[in-house]
């Protein structure tokens, strides 16, 4: 059977990243590595040390659709994706490694495992902890998180039932470890003494040589190559020494009045100037 293709509107799961985050933090959603419409891949970067973070969302839809075609997709394509960090979601499958009140043990749950055990991640949702609750029914264990076995000493996994409010499923909160010293982006404020003292270091360094008109068109294009680069060398320490660490707070909203204005006259006048 062909893969198929990420199509947003049957999608039926989501991943929501809080504005917090994205003050040092980078975030990509990859829609190629699986390929599939409920499971939602992202990768989480830490933007002064590099280091990412590969987080996969799961929803196995037991109504629609092939039967249990999410986990055979997480099956197929697992191996050949090593830097998975985490994967969890609504699984939507009985097997008696995480449910001790099912007799089961599928076939696919059993592949489910060996897969993950063989990419180094580990089941980490409390063993027999029941995450669906219905009234027709016995609880049962149907939403899990695996953990890649290098971070497992850097994540708690707890079922809150209390926390599910008006779903059928607990809350599953997974506390991952963060850096002790967030990285604060660094700034200069407007209008300040460090604005004004960081444009006078560049008016003042000696960066600009005027090329001689006897010269020939490389060696003019030399000099030109170098006062560039004696002025990104300026910029950058003159930035260094007049900066001051940003704050981890909210970040200021980029899209203003102002943005909103020109996207209305791009619309009604779209002319190369708007």
């Amino acid at each position: 059977m062909p893969p198929l293709l990420f199509q947003e509107d049957k999608s039926q799961v989501a991943t929501f990243i809080n504005n917090r985050v994205l003050t040092n933090h980078s975030l990509f959603v990859d829609t190629e590595s699986f390929n599939h419409h409920n499971i939602l891949c992202m990768k989480l970067t830490i933007n002064f040390s590099g280091q990412t973070s590969t987080l996969v969302n799961v929803y196995n839809n037991p109504f629609k659709g092939p039967k249990n075609d999410a986990i055979k997709c997480i099956i197929d394509k697992l191996p050949s994706l090593p830097h998975i960090n985490l994967i969890q979601g609504d699984f939507n499958l009985h097997h008696s490694a995480w449910d001790t009140s099912v007799n089961t043990t599928s076939d696919i749950g059993t592949s489910l495992l060996q897969t993950t055990f063989l990419q180094n991640l580990s089941l980490i949702t409390p063993p027999s902890f029941p995450t669906h609750y219905s009234k027709n029914h016995p609880n049962r264990v149907l939403d899990l998180a695996f953990a890649k076995d290098q971070t497992r000493t850097q994540i708690r996994c707890i079922t809150e039932l209390e926390k599910q409010g008006s779903s059928d499923h607990a809350l599953i909160t997974i506390e991952w470890e963060a850096e002790v010293d967030p990285f604060r982006p660094p700034y200069i404020k407007k209008d300040s003494e460090e604005e004004l003292m960081f444009i006078s270091n560049i008016g003042k360094k000696e960066w600009w040589q005027t090329p001689d008109d006897t010269l020939d068109k490389q060696e003019k294009w030399n000099i030109a190559q170098a006062n560039f680069t004696d002025l990104y060398e300026t910029i950058a320490t003159s930035w260094h020494h007049c900066t001051k660490p940003g704050s981890t707070g909210h970040p200021t909203p980029w899209w203003n009045d102002a943005c909103q204005t020109a996207k209305d006259n791009l619309g009604t006048h779209p002319t190369q100037q708007n």
